[in-house]
């Protein structure tokens, strides 16, 4: 149980990480009893771009993310599996990231997000659903508000706030899509993958080329 342990309940800016490392030393373990040397993950390139926490916990336990390595992206792993006709479901996040960092994570919540986030799909046949938990307030991300009819929406809307939420926002869910250009192999180095994207900001090169110096090898 998760939220025995304050670390993960109090839920920091971190939480993925604590979360991930007791969900692999778990699996190290059990590895161990059944004589496996190795664990392997579906992490990709497209996941090295997000804020992924957790990501850490791969090289710290030497877990192998062959899709990563390959230079895959989210597309391209799609459509290997239905090229190779793999069933398959849409990943999703753990309701926990559904809950602001700072905010404590309780049963009551993480029911409620579940429950909200189950009835919407089924009542919608959305297959990205989203609901957020912002102090009360439940704001739900779909791909495809413009779908909905009002009658489902005024449906949405009184049963998140029979369970509790006291506010109801609809929002679309996802970002635009940023060009990424991978070279595979690196321009400079065989071997490696170097991929660009576009970010939503700019940075110093300079400052932080001095920065990763101070901070020394970095993987």
């Amino acid at each position: 149980d998760f939220l025995e342990d304050d670390s993960f309940r109090l839920n920091p800016p971190q939480r993925c990480y604590i979360c991930k490392k007791k969900m692999y030393n778990i699996l190290k373990k059990y590895s161990k009893d059944i004589n496996f040397d190795t664990i392997i993950d579906g992490t990709h390139i497209s996941d090295l771009l997000e804020d992924r926490p957790g990501i850490m916990v791969n090289y710290q336990k030497n877990i192998i993310t062959p899709f990563a390595y390959g230079g895959l992206t989210k597309e391209e792993v799609k459509k290997l599996l239905k090229d190779f006709n793999l069933e398959y479901s849409n990943s999703t996040t753990c309701y926990a990231t559904r809950i602001p960092t700072g905010n404590e994570i309780t049963i009551k919540k993480i029911s409620r997000i579940e429950y909200a986030e189950t009835m919407i799909k089924k009542l919608t046949g959305l297959e990205v659903v989203r609901v957020r938990d912002e102090n009360e307030k439940a704001l739900i991300e779909v791909n495809g508000y413009d779908k909905l009819s009002k009658k489902q929406i005024q449906y949405i809307i009184s049963e998140l706030k029979r369970v509790g939420f006291d506010e109801v926002e609809f929002a679309n869910y996802g970002i635009p899509n940023k060009e990424l250009v991978l070279y595979k192999p690196c321009r400079d180095r065989s071997g490696k993958i170097m991929f660009e994207i576009e970010m939503p900001y700019q940075i110093d090169i300079s400052e932080t080329c001095q920065e990763m110096e101070r901070l020394g090898n970095v993987k």
